[in-house]
């Protein structure tokens, strides 16, 4: 619990509030929902690739597509990334097998490609569109590019941000954190 003094304007002193701490459950996918039912058009709003995203994301399919959805539009504007894992797996949705990324890194040891999975292809042949924007970065590039370069999405929107760079944390002494670019998509 953590106490806090509020001084609110209408009164001379401070008012004591007292508040429970909580995690807070963030979701990957923020909206989900037929957009046109007589085109059968659904949309999938992704804000983020986290270890929940596929599930997420394929709970949110399943849905549409038992309420007869035949083409989708994914919206990827503002999605700064998140796990490359993650956004290998939802890729995966479209993707039977294929090249989801390549890491380049300048010594060649960190090196690695990453492929969709075999046999989860269950949206390969929808009619899929994915929106993009200047925020759209890292993980959801991935994807974005993915979808496009195997020819399972076109893309609408802006340039995407073009970041492009695998990024390891290391933890510090105090505490802190420091991101290191050791690679290159």
């Amino acid at each position: 619990k953590v106490k806090l003094s509020v001084k609110r304007n209408s009164l001379d002193k401070l008012v004591d509030i007292t508040i429970t701490r909580a995690a807070i459950e963030m979701h990957s996918v923020e909206a989900a929902f037929m957009l046109d039912r007589n085109e059968k058009i659904g949309f999938i709003r992704l804000s983020q690739f986290s270890r929940t995203s596929y599930e997420e994301v394929r709970k949110a399919l399943d849905r549409l597509r038992d309420e007869g959805m035949r083409s989708v539009i994914i919206d990827l504007r503002g999605n700064g990334g998140g796990y490359v894992s993650a956004a290998q797996e939802v890729a995966s949705l479209w993707l039977d097998g294929d090249l989801v990324y390549e890491q380049r890194s300048k010594n060649g040891y960190q090196d690695d490609k990453g492929y969709a999975r075999t046999g989860a292809a269950v949206l390969k042949d929808m009619k899929t569109v994915v929106l993009i924007n200047g925020s759209t970065a890292s993980a959801s590039e991935i994807v974005a590019g993915a979808l496009h370069d195997h020819g399972k999405a076109a893309l609408i929107g802006e340039k995407s941000y073009g970041k492009g760079s695998v990024q390891a944390l290391e933890k510090l002494r105090d505490g802190s954190v420091l991101r290191v670019t050791i690679a290159k998509w």
